[in-house]
């Protein structure tokens, strides 16, 4: 049946109700957009409320580390924006953008980088309700995918520390009993860290084939949505429990581990930003990600060996963590009664839901987990392509291409290799590009950021 619009236009049939399931979509990423925007100045709302809160009750180190908390990840996602718009040769996309776009330096400069391109990528969905223009469509998502990668920066450099704060308070002060402050901000946090995820995993689907797109749905999102939330759960678990011990020390833990994520990152050779200084930056955001939380963000080593690396890592870590957090509470008990046997209990439980999260990681990654990484570049010519300048398939990589579909003797056999050995299901190499120049006069806005991240997610 078509709507009220389709029928006024004219339309009927299979027009009108395409046209219906056009605006249908286009309503419905407006709300979309709405409710992130909402969600957004919720979470500023709370972080003030909460801030405040710690100040009246006389809790100056903790409101000091969460106003710096706060302050740094806003200055690091306002120059991330900067210089994306940099990258972009400041192309106002939007008429909000053209409008504001004088002000631009002042915006981040007073850390409203982000809240612009959100009120950005609500005006320009207005307009493509009200206007119907196609090229609004490419606008929008080129906005919404920056958007993406942003809150997920945020998500990890403000978010994940608040929940390690508000976490080390409860155990701390409150004697394990989460008061309605504390508890509101660790839901409302975790709930940031989990949308982000789940966004940026929606966003990157985008980038792939269509047999993989059409595969890629909640089957995939679900599992992948609950073992980011064990792994991510166990691992701020972990450091609020030595962070109540140890309030000192966690910060020389924090360094130390970064210091060594850092130089991972550095060696990784990571191409997501252009200027040389863009890409020190992003890699100390990533080694901040990494204490956190794993996250392939472009780099150029095989990221399933990578990951397993770090997976060790970190299960190692948090055995350290939990024993050194047991020895203290035995040695060392706090003002409120506990037993030993509750803490024997918790720590061995942070320990093994991490242990369960990455054995549950490998079998999504086993079963469920796309395995194209063939990820469409948007021109006649692939990342991943077996053809050469002239046109025509090379006589070796066929030859190779065969020899390697000829070694796979079943799904159990492939996906084995790929779990015990890190091996890839492609063997081309698909080397990352630099070209994240926007021309004003392009139709095809892609958004390059977000493909290149995808680039490394899939292999």
């Amino acid at each position: 049946m078509a709507c009220f619009r389709c029928y006024k236009s004219g339309s009927d049939g299979a027009s009108g109700e395409n046209e219906c399931k056009r605006n249908f979509k286009k309503l419905n990423r407006l709300i979309l957009t709405l409710l992130s925007l909402g969600l957004f100045v919720a979470d500023i709302v709370l972080d003030a409320w909460t801030a405040v809160e710690l100040f009246r009750l006389g809790a100056y180190w903790s409101f000091t580390m969460l106003v710096v908390v706060l302050f740094g990840s806003a200055v690091l996602i306002n120059i991330y924006s900067w210089l994306w718009y940099k990258y972009d040769k400041f192309t106002m996309m939007t008429n909000l953008e053209k409008v504001l776009g004088p002000w631009l330096g002042v915006l981040h400069c007073l850390t409203l980088g982000l809240y612009f391109r959100h009120l950005a990528a609500v005006s320009a969905s207005f307009e493509n309700i009200r206007f119907n223009k196609p090229e609004l469509e490419e606008i929008i998502s080129y906005r919404r995918y920056d958007l993406k990668i942003l809150r997920l920066f945020e998500s990890y450099t403000e978010s994940a520390p608040q929940i390690v704060l508000m976490l080390t308070i409860a155990l701390k002060k409150e004697g394990w009993i989460l008061h309605v402050l504390t508890a509101v901000k660790i839901l409302a946090s975790m709930a940031s860290i989990t949308v982000s995820e789940v966004k940026y995993y929606r966003a990157i689907i985008v980038f792939m084939p269509e047999e993989t797109k059409e595969s890629s749905g909640w089957l995939q999102l679900l599992p992948y949505f609950l073992v980011k939330l064990i792994l991510v759960a166990s691992r701020l678990a972990a450091l609020a429990l030595f962070a109540s011990v140890e309030p000192c020390f966690i910060f020389t833990h924090f360094i130390c581990s970064w210091l060594v994520l850092f130089f991972v990152a550095s060696c990784s050779k990571t191409h997501l930003m252009k200027c040389e200084g863009g890409k020190w930056l992003y890699r100390a955001t990533l080694g901040v990600m990494w204490y956190f939380n794993w996250f392939c963000g472009g780099v150029k080593w095989k990221t399933s060996k990578m990951m397993w690396l770090y997976h060790v890592y970190m299960q190692l870590d948090i055995v350290f963590l939990c024993g050194w957090w047991y020895w203290r509470m035995s040695s060392d008990p706090p003002h409120f009664e506990i037993s030993c046997v509750k803490v024997i209990i918790a720590a061995t439980a942070v320990s093994g839901f991490y242990l369960v999260g990455v054995l549950c990681k490998a079998v999504y990654l086993c079963i469920l987990h796309p395995e194209s990484t063939e990820i469409n570049s948007g021109e006649q010519t692939e990342l991943c392509s077996d053809l050469t300048d002239t046109g025509r398939k090379d006589p070796t990589s066929v030859k190779k291409k065969k020899q390697r579909y000829g070694q796979i003797f079943g799904n159990v056999l492939k996906y084995t290799k790929y779990l015990l050995f890190c091996r890839q299901i492609c063997s081309a190499t698909c080397e990352p590009t630099e070209t994240f120049e926007l021309e004003a006069s392009d139709s095809s806005r892609e958004n390059m950021r977000l493909k290149e991240l995808a680039n490394s997610f899939y292999s």
